[in-house]
């Protein structure tokens, strides 16, 4: 069974200068295949505050009270770069 990667992208609106005019939104569980952290870690940052509330927002309520979205900005201000690329992902799929 091949894993998909999916992350959504939400427009940052007008902000005028050289910023981003879209900033990528990922779950827990794409954020632990690409930087190889659990979703736990992440979920304890998030309740420690380490992510503020304007870097995350839950969606719906799921069967577990719903997925958690966190910017990717989020993420590489407190775990640096990705260890893992898309590719490495895709290849061990396979």
């Amino acid at each position: 069974m091949k894993k998909v990667i999916r992350s959504c992208t939400k427009s940052a609106g007008s902000t005028g200068g050289g910023s981003m005019s879209e900033e990528r939104w990922l779950t827990t569980s794409e954020i632990s295949q690409l930087w190889g952290i659990t979703d736990a870690a992440i979920r304890m940052a998030i309740r420690e505050g380490r992510i503020r509330e304007d870097e995350r927002m839950k969606t719906g309520y799921g069967p577990y009270g719903g997925v958690w979205l966190v910017k990717e900005s989020a993420i590489r201000r407190l775990y640096g770069r990705p260890k893992f690329t898309r590719a490495d992902i895709d290849e061990g799929v396979k």
